[in-house]
């Protein structure tokens, strides 16, 4: 059994605020010291999986190849989607590539979270759990004020389950909105089973993309047949295997990242 790090970077080009990206997307901006929320999310996961993995598209897989370049990371797998379907049908495409014992850890690539003690217990405690057949999903901890309490908080862990040492309260019955990271834990074989059962559609056209992709390439008119959904949509508020996992993560949201992203965009503009 491995733990494989499974990097989306499908994020389309868009933009940050008012400030449009076109060139590239933003988890490729050198934002902190030289480094970009890319780059930093394999940094970040490196001592916590043995393997690498990523998810991306037609146009922005060469971005994330320099980056592996950069890091002299020549050891990794890669999907390479013609029409991206959200990350439902991202999860899959990783789990029909991994062996079924795999424990897949999936991340965004634009997240600015500094990889401090604190972020490697959470998902130290994450893989434990998906090891005895869970569907983890990390929730961020927001304090609320007559909010109504979304589904996150009736799947959180209760105070003898949840592993994290700092979390002691039953956070299923706290004035407290947990919302989806982005991040999750599974097995590769438990999250083909329930997508198999929930979205029989899903799983046969992934399958059949998967066993079709050449070299990397998923096949574009395949591709374009899989449904669009994302894993909160299918596994949330469906699967009976899911477990939430609060936590608090400290991130890079400090005035020169800001400055450092104004003028990265700025330049991108002009």
């Amino acid at each position: 059994m491995k733990t494989k790090n499974v990097i989306l970077s499908d994020v389309k080009p868009s933009k940050i605020g008012a400030y449009p990206i076109k060139s590239k997307s933003f988890q490729y901006l050198p934002l902190v010291e030289g480094k970009s929320p890319f780059e930093l999310t394999i940094e970040r996961n490196k001592s916590l999986s043995d393997d690498l993995m990523v998810i991306g598209r037609l146009d922005n897989f060469k971005h994330s190849r320099d980056v592996f370049s950069k890091l002299k990371i020549f050891n990794y797998d890669e999907i390479i989607e013609a029409c991206p379907k959200n990350t439902a049908s991202a999860a899959a495409f990783a789990a029909f590539e991994s062996d079924p014992e795999d424990i897949l850890l999936i991340t965004p690539s634009d997240q600015l979270i500094i990889a401090d003690k604190h972020y490697f217990e959470v998902i130290e405690n994450a893989k434990k759990i998906a090891k005895n057949g869970h569907l983890v999903i990390i929730g961020l901890i927001q304090t609320t004020k007559n909010q109504k309490k979304s589904d996150f908080n009736k799947n959180a862990l209760p105070a003898d389950e949840n592993l994290q040492h700092q979390t002691n309260l039953d956070i299923r019955n706290m004035d407290i909105k947990l919302v989806n990271s982005g991040i999750y834990c599974f097995r590769a074989q438990d999250f083909l089973d329930e997508l198999k059962d929930l979205e029989p559609e899903l799983f046969q056209s992934v399958k059949r993309a998967h066993f079709k992709k050449s070299g990397g390439f998923v096949n574009e008119i395949l591709n374009e047949l899989i449904p669009e959904k994302s894993l909160e949509c299918v596994i949330l508020s469906r699967s009976q295997k899911v477990k939430v996992l609060p936590a608090e993560f400290n991130w890079y949201y400090d005035i020169n990242t800001v400055k450092k992203l104004k003028m990265e965009v700025n330049h991108e503009v002009n």
